[in-house]
């Protein structure tokens, strides 16, 4: 768990305002993106999610499990035999299950912002190939993707 906070501070630290893309190793595809996942924090502000035909959406709010986790801990009892008791009936409610849960998915966005080599936040990833920085914005990525070379069949 700590090297998933560590992650996540290290990814928040490096936020950008700037819009910046990187080209992919391969060049661009000649196939308009097939998957697009965007990652973010809570300073990014309300995020969109939008739909945009024909491309599979993923959005990851990254910081979404220290928050929940939070959440949890605000309930906790000081006293530690009673936290234990509180923990063990508090993860077999169904509650519990779905907060804990939340938590799992949540870092399962940290681990997958980190395997795609995302470097800053916000972050739209296309095709797993292609990053935009600086922007949430679905539209807003593919017309930079479209731009440096991307191109819509």
């Amino acid at each position: 768990m700590y090297l998933s906070k560590h992650v996540l501070f290290v990814l928040a630290l490096a936020s950008s305002c700037a819009v910046a893309s990187t080209q992919p190793k391969g060049g661009f595809s000649d196939a308009w993106p097939k998957k697009i996942e965007v990652f973010y924090d809570y300073s990014a502000g309300n995020v969109s999610e939008v739909e945009v035909a024909g491309i599979e959406l993923v959005y990851y709010q990254l910081d979404k499990p220290a928050g929940l986790q939070g959440e949890i801990s605000k309930k906790l009892p000081t006293n530690l035999d009673d936290a234990a008791a509180f923990m063990s009936q508090y993860a077999n409610s169904e509650e519990g299950k779905k907060q804990i849960q939340a938590i799992v998915d949540g870092y399962q966005g940290v681990g997958r912002a980190y395997g795609l080599g995302v470097t800053k936040l916000p972050a739209t990833v296309i095709d797993e190939r292609y990053v935009v920085y600086g922007t949430t914005d679905v539209n807003q990525a593919l017309r930079i993707y479209q731009k440096q070379g991307g191109t819509h069949e």
